[in-house]
């Protein structure tokens, strides 16, 4: 397959999870190189030879997202190899798990500075330099969480429904230049940053029984995630843009059925998400519930 052959995409989050994923699948697609982004390099190690086995070019960029001057120099470094970039995704993400009355202001500055500012300077540097070759997209990974709120995870919460706007905004202005931009939101889903917030022991119970927050009693695994991003939204349709996949699980039969909402901005699409407000009353019936809200 090579749908993708010779695009320069850049991809944040990329040591593990989605983001490893949707590298490695970019690469099988084709990609000439992918910019792999991530604070640990021992992580973009591994994903960069999963990108060269695929027969793409990895260029490591180890950096804080955190710190808004590290984003805008990550662009730089992808533009400084080639000055073309057609596809942006931004995917990292931090958390703090703590109740609302006990947030610190440092807390919540760090959560909204990874998972929110950092979106903006990359989006921003990202969009100039495609409107300078004629387009490209720009992808966002929100969360369900963007819908409602978890206990604990106030500030995560808040910026990601930040990045459903934001992708809107961006959508809107910068559609004559013949940038797209779009955000999914994944529901729970077994990656790395589950095991980082839960534990590891907690996780591989519930691979092992079942997850009884979605309907289809399971985690979503990396590949439903990442093979939304370069295989469903990025390489087909022009005119695909400022959406939030988000359709609800719906109970069908044995199985289970999305059904898409849509309007003027938010064209009819797909989504791995779970309906939030219908599990919050679940919460009790799951061990460990005070961090089992996984998005």
């Amino acid at each position: 397959m090579s749908r993708f052959a010779g695009k320069n995409v850049f991809i944040t989050g990329a040591g593990s999870g989605f983001g490893q994923r949707t590298a490695e699948l970019f690469a099988l697609e084709g990609a000439k190189h992918v910019y792999l982004v991530d604070r640990l390099q021992e992580r973009l190690d591994v994903t960069a030879e999963r990108v060269t086995a695929a027969g793409a070019t990895p260029v490591n960029i180890c950096t804080d997202l955190g710190v808004m001057s590290n984003a805008s120099d990550a662009i730089a470094q992808a533009l400084s190899v080639d000055p073309k970039l057609d596809v942006m995704i931004s995917n990292a993400a931090a958390w703090a798990n703590e109740d609302f009355l006990d947030m610190t202001d440092e807390s919540w500055r760090h959560v909204l500075s990874v998972n929110l500012d950092a979106y903006f300077v990359l989006a921003n540097r990202a969009a100039n330099a495609m409107k300078e070759t004629g387009g490209g997209v720009i992808m966002f990974t929100s969360s369900i969480a963007s819908l409602g709120h978890g206990r604990g995870f106030t500030s995560y919460a808040v910026a990601k429904a930040g990045l459903v706007s934001l992708s809107k905004a961006i959508a809107v202005e910068c559609a004559p230049f013949g940038i797209r931009s779009n955000c999914v939101s994944p529901g729970p889903a077994d990656t790395q940053q589950s095991v980082d917030l839960t534990s590891e022991e907690l996780m591989s119970k519930w691979r092992a029984e079942g997850f009884p927050l979605v309907p289809l009693n399971r985690l979503a695994s990396v590949d439903d995630i990442a093979h939304r991003l370069p295989l469903s939204r990025v390489g087909r349709g022009e005119i695909r843009d400022g959406y939030q996949p988000r359709g609800r699980w719906r109970p069908h039969g044995a199985g289970v059925r999305t059904y898409p909402t849509s309007d003027l901005v938010e064209p009819s699409c797909w989504s791995q998400s779970v309906d939030k407000w219908s599990i919050e009353s679940q919460f009790a019936s799951i061990d460990n519930a005070k961090t089992s809200p996984l998005w």
